[in-house]
């Protein structure tokens, strides 16, 4: 995986960055959940 922080911000940079951290927080709300099981 890339690391987010060294990617041109370029709007198509940007919308990807943004999509990946909305991904992560809704990984992290279900895992609070108890919807997910952590390893």
């Amino acid at each position: 995986m890339p690391d987010l922080n060294n990617l041109p911000d370029t709007h198509f940079f940007l919308t990807f960055k943004n999509t990946i951290m909305r991904e992560q927080q809704t990984n992290s709300l279900l895992i609070q959940s108890g919807f997910r099981k952590t390893n």
